[in-house]
């Protein structure tokens, strides 16, 4: 490689691989990959995989607007991302994130009922994904961490942001909001699908059951109804379900 060509590929491999991912929809999300020259300029005769990590799912596109390369319609995972244009050295980044856990958490109460392990496996992508995991993850790369530190901070962090998670639930609709500086009953008005309401509605009574589900998502929930909620879910169990540690 010719100094020329070294210069070309430090700054490709530094400037090429601006990427940003969002929910497309609840099961897919979207990944753009950014292209510029050592200049600044558009590189517009590129080719742009996304090879997700784990199960080897792959897409490439040469389409692109001023440079910026859209994959489409990914399943979320981990994704490396590659590069080769014309002139330029091929370049690869690995551990692009494509997560989808806010949208699917924010279109859960439009939909039905949720099971427990799909709740969860919504709050891993959200809470302990992009909440714990990526600004370690951030922070990791920064000081030069390795692939074995960073996955290690991985094992570490999601398992945490969804100790967070649960807790925030129960707070959210148990917690005085005096102590937590938060109201109680938002979650019950807004329907949202935590593991708290999860688990009551697979454990309630057929009554309490039926209930829930006609108060959950009520807007102008009063707080005499809101208190017959949180009875409902006190009968169930799931208050207590959690706090013995019954996450696996």
């Amino acid at each position: 490689m010719n100094p020329t060509c070294k210069v070309f590929f430090i700054a490709f491999a530094i400037v090429v691989l601006t990427t940003f991912a969002f929910a497309q929809g609840a099961a897919t999300g979207d990944l753009h990959v950014t292209v510029r020259d050592q200049k600044g300029g558009a590189v517009t005769n590129a080719t742009v995989t996304a090879r997700e990590q784990a199960k080897g799912f792959e897409r490439s596109t040469k389409e692109n607007v001023d440079g910026e390369y859209p994959l489409l319609a990914l399943p979320p995972g981990k994704y490396t991302v590659s590069v080769s244009a014309p002139g330029f050295a091929d370049v690869d980044a690995k551990n692009q994130d494509v997560t989808v856990g806010q949208m699917q958490d924010l279109a859960a109460p439009f939909g039905g009922d949720l099971s427990t392990s799909e709740v969860l496996a919504v709050q891993r992508m959200k809470t302990g994904g992009y909440s714990f995991e990526l600004p370690l993850r951030l922070g990791g790369l920064l000081a030069g961490a390795s692939e074995a530190l960073l996955d290690a901070l991985e094992r570490f962090a999601r398992p945490l942001g969804l100790a967070f998670q649960i807790a925030d639930d129960l707070l959210g609709t148990f917690g005085s909001p005096e102590v937590t500086g938060k109201p109680n009953a938002s979650d019950l008005r807004e329907g949202k699908r935590t593991l708290l309401v999860a688990r009551a509605l697979e454990a309630a009574d057929p009554r309490d059951a039926a209930l829930l589900r006609a108060g959950l998502g009520k807007p102008d929930l009063g707080e005499a109804e809101a208190a017959a909620l949180r009875e409902a879910l006190v009968r169930s169990g799931a208050d207590s379900f959690w706090v013995r540690g019954s996450v696996t």
